[in-house]
């Protein structure tokens, strides 16, 4: 799915420079901000959903999540605001490759597939922690950075413990019986994906009842050779860095015009 516009184009306070990801509700794109040198990932609700008031509080509700998490394993908030009934908010930006993108290296890395699972583990404890159910665990919302981290994206559905989602949005192959029959979602709904996951990576002798946090204690225990983990993790972090395309922002200043983005740059509101 493109939007057809021509690159970059000014939305609001941002310069949105290309679109690093698209989903039924959401995009996120590498943008600037107007008078600042900062990259960030500038996530949006799509236009089209701009009078939906049930996306538009699944995506207020993510911006809440965000500052109710402190790992380095979960993007971020940095800002928010809303520019014509569609509103944003940014992240840092962090290039990387997903572990969808990565599934055949990563599951030649060895011990680093294990810790790599262990820290999608550690993640998903956060978000535990603070009462809340990701729903949508998957592949393409792993990312591995190319500086070695890990970090677990798009909470874009995310849902207090006990509540129903109210969309039954996110990935069939991963959703757990009770998300695909609308019932109420608990920290099961997320290992269950999670489990997938493991069996996708091999690793499928990992314990079969447990909560978030002792599943990343029991992953991270079983690397036996903690020098050999991170040289399969350099490899790996090597195999990421070949699929990430630079920045325009990082190789020159902006060339040309800025294109106007449809959604108009006028009553532009920020909140910090």
């Amino acid at each position: 799915m493109t939007s057809g516009w021509p690159e970059p184009l000014q939305f609001g306070p941002w310069l949105l420079e290309r679109r690093l990801a698209v989903s039924a509700m959401s995009e996120v794109w590498l943008g600037q901000r107007l008078g600042d040198t900062q990259t960030c990932a500038v996530k949006r609700v799509l236009p089209i959903h701009r009078g939906d008031a049930t996306i538009l509080a699944l995506f207020r509700h993510e911006a809440d999540v965000m500052r109710m998490l402190d790992d380095i394993r979960v993007p971020r908030l940095l800002d928010e605001g809303e520019v014509r009934g569609v509103p944003w908010l940014s992240m840092p930006y962090y290039p990387g490759a997903s572990l969808q993108a990565l599934s055949a290296e990563v599951q030649e890395a060895g011990n680093a597939a294990r810790w790599l699972a262990g820290e999608v583990a550690l993640a998903l404890a956060a978000v535990h922690a603070a009462g809340q159910v990701h729903a949508d665990v998957a592949p393409d919302n792993v990312l591995i950075c190319t500086d070695g981290r890990v970090l677990l994206l798009d909470l874009g559905i995310a849902v207090p413990r006990g509540c129903r989602a109210p969309v039954r949005r996110g990935k069939a192959q991963y959703a757990s019986p009770e998300q695909i029959g609308g019932e109420p979602l608990t920290e099961q709904t997320d290992l269950y994906a999670l489990g997938k996951i493991l069996l996708a990576l091999g690793l499928d002798d990992a314990p079969t009842a447990y909560d978030a946090a002792a599943l990343a204690q029991w992953l991270h225990a079983e690397v036996p050779d903690p020098v050999a983990a991170k040289a399969q993790l350099a490899c790996l972090v090597s195999a990421v860095k070949t699929t990430v395309t630079p920045s325009p922002w990082e190789a020159a200043e902006l060339r040309g015009e800025v294109v106007t983005d449809p959604v108009a740059d006028e009553g532009a509101t920020q909140t910090r």
